[in-house]
C-alpha cells in the first residue's frame, strides 16, 4: 500500500497516462508546494517539452474553463 500511494504522489503515473495517445497534456493540481515542486522535478522533461504542467491550488477552485478538459482523474482523495 506505501508503494502504490507513492506511485500516484509526485506524478508517477503521468508517463503512463502520456503514453496512451498522441496529444495528451497533463496539468496537475495540488495543495501542497511540497508535491508540486517534487512532481515537477521528477518529470522535467516533460514540463520543459510544454506536455505536462503543475500549479499550487486548491481542487474547489480549478483555474481552467469548464470546457478545457476532456478527462479528469483524481488521486488519494
Amino acid at each position: 500500500p506505501a508503494a502504490s500511494k507513492q506511485e500516484h504522489d509526485m506524478g508517477y503515473h503521468i508517463q503512463d497516462i502520456l503514453k496512451r495517445a498522441d496529444a495528451i497534456t497533463y496539468k496537475g493540481i495540488d495543495i501542497s508546494e511540497t508535491m508540486i515542486h517534487d512532481a515537477t522535478q521528477r518529470n522535467k522533461k516533460l514540463v520543459d517539452a510544454g506536455l505536462v504542467s503543475f500549479q499550487l491550488t486548491s481542487a474547489e477552485i480549478i483555474p481552467l474553463p469548464d470546457t478545457y478538459a476532456d478527462k479528469l482523474i483524481t488521486v488519494n482523495t
